[in-house]
């Protein structure tokens, strides 16, 4: 497995991996009346080159593909439409998230999309099992007994400064968990999603059933920032 540095995605063996893409976000931001245009070429172009750079064939999404949690509507899908067609993965697959309702119904025109219940996906790569889950609700007892687990939804960060000068950076955590396993939280892909700041928040304010269960203690996670920079554990980085 390896991070990509400067992006925030991961990869394993031919899989490119990534959460949080919220396609259609614009489509929000408008509606709030921020001039912004949903271009599908945007999110295409960019993960068209990861995937030459990283050389994977598979684009692998841990939820929240698109935005609009209530379905999609029409322009929402001409875009979606583009944006998959813009793309040259062989397969795509998404673990379904919290936005992702009739994701299915979006999908199934494209032999090469599938999508993963929320309950979440498994694989192994040279000896080592990955399971994949989104966050926001329970993972199945086959993805939790993985090696590494990697999950989403919370939009991982760091709190860097205090008062008007601190800064929210997005930020891998890895923490421990149970005896031999481990879980990495996944930044958000999307900028405009934002991240939050674990360092600013107690476990129990995240939010996922992930962050209420026995074996974890996220004081002993490593926090890592998208350039590489290993900043710490996070009890050491704490603001609150």
């Amino acid at each position: 497995m390896k991070f990509l540095t400067g992006k925030p995605a991961c990869v394993v063996g031919k899989k490119l991996i990534l959460a949080e893409l919220h396609f259609g976000i614009e489509l929000s931001l408008q509606q709030r009346g921020v001039n912004i245009q949903l271009e599908p070429e945007k999110y295409s172009v960019p993960l068209n080159k990861l995937k030459v750079e990283s050389k994977t064939s598979e684009l692998v999404v841990i939820g929240d593909f698109k935005h609009t949690v209530t379905g999609f509507d029409q322009h929402e899908r001409n875009a979606f439409n583009e944006f998959i067609h813009g793309l040259e993965f062989e397969k795509i697959t998404v673990v379904k998230g919290n936005h992702d309702s009739r994701l299915e119904e979006m999908a199934k025109p494209f032999k090469h999309f599938f999508v993963e219940p929320a309950t979440g996906t498994s694989f192994t790569y040279r000896g080592t099992s990955f399971g994949l889950f989104h966050g926001h609700a329970n993972a199945s007892a086959e993805v939790m007994n993985a090696n590494i687990l990697m999950t989403g939804h919370t939009h991982a960060g760091v709190q860097i400064g205090r008062g008007e000068f601190r800064k929210t950076l997005p930020a891998w955590i890895i923490s421990p968990f149970r005896k031999h396993q481990k879980l990495i939280v996944f930044p958000s892909f999307n900028p405009l999603s934002g991240s939050v700041p674990f360092n600013a928040l107690k476990q129990r304010e995240l939010h996922g059933p992930v962050f209420k269960t026995g074996g974890l203690n996220l004081d002993e996670a490593e926090v890592i920032l998208l350039s590489g920079q290993r900043i710490g554990k996070l009890k050491h980085l704490r603001i609150a």
